[in-house]
């Protein structure tokens, strides 16, 4: 491990997205004084140098930012603040590498935070649960970004509802997605059918905040996370393709 550049601003809690030009957007999060940010940087692995571009109409954390067949990076949900007073967000915006600049998309049909988002073989964007504001109302609802008419579109609905899940949905090899964490049994959703199946065999307990790696072949990793009483496990599991 060694030193590779800085960021422009001190930030947790953000986003990074791999562009299409080999660049990386880090988007939003926590400043310095938990300030909530709407600044965004784009870090060059090639130079080590991570510089200022535009800036977010307002503050997100806990957001998505999801790379588009087009090259733009659509940035989903989030929230600004801390409980009492935290406002989770229904819009969503879109960031052109090209010009460096973010413009407003369409609003998502639901506002919510700790979700996660995928884009799918055919190009749209599946956003995945999440919750609302006291994060006490955690979704088992989908919407569908289709970037060909810029809109949200209501999508299939999971049988369980989950949250603090970013990062574990995994695009399998035929198309459909695994989604791993949030709940004691995962789900896939048939690309086709537009349906959500159950996973036959479950994890010990609801697992957030977990991780799942696409291996070779379509088996998935999935490891740690924590559950009801901020429980952290040291598990890992593997999803067989073939399941």
């Amino acid at each position: 491990m060694q030193a590779a550049g800085s960021l422009v601003e001190r930030r947790s809690g953000h986003t990074a997205t791999f562009l299409s030009d080999g660049r990386i957007l880090l988007v939003g999060g926590v400043g310095q004084g938990w300030t909530f940010l709407r600044t965004a940087e784009l870090y060059d692995p090639t130079t080590g140098r991570s510089e200022p571009t535009g800036s977010m109409t307002v503050p997100r954390e806990g957001h998505t930012a999801t790379l588009l067949a087009d090259g733009r990076v659509l940035v989903i949900g989030g929230h600004t603040g801390r409980r009492p007073a935290m406002e989770v967000h229904s819009s969503a915006e879109l960031f052109d590498p090209k010009t460096g600049r973010f413009a407003p998309a369409r609003t998502l049909g639901t506002a919510r935070h700790k979700h996660d988002a995928i884009r799918l073989s055919d190009g749209r964007v599946l956003v995945i649960g999440g919750a609302d504001r006291p994060d006490r109302l955690h979704y088992a609802t989908t919407e569908i970004y289709d970037p060909g008419v810029g809109r949200f579109a209501p999508g299939p609905s999971m049988s369980n509802p989950r949250s603090k899940i970013p990062g574990t949905s995994v695009l399998l090899p035929n198309g459909d997605v695994l989604v791993a964490s949030g709940a004691k049994n995962a789900e896939i959703l048939d690309h086709e059918r537009l349906t959500f199946t159950e996973v036959t065999r479950s994890f010990p307990e609801a697992y957030r905040y977990a991780t799942a790696v696409p291996l070779a072949g379509g088996d998935v990793v999935i490891a740690g996370g924590y559950s009801d009483g901020n429980r952290n496990t040291a598990g890992i599991w593997r999803f067989r393709g073939q399941e």
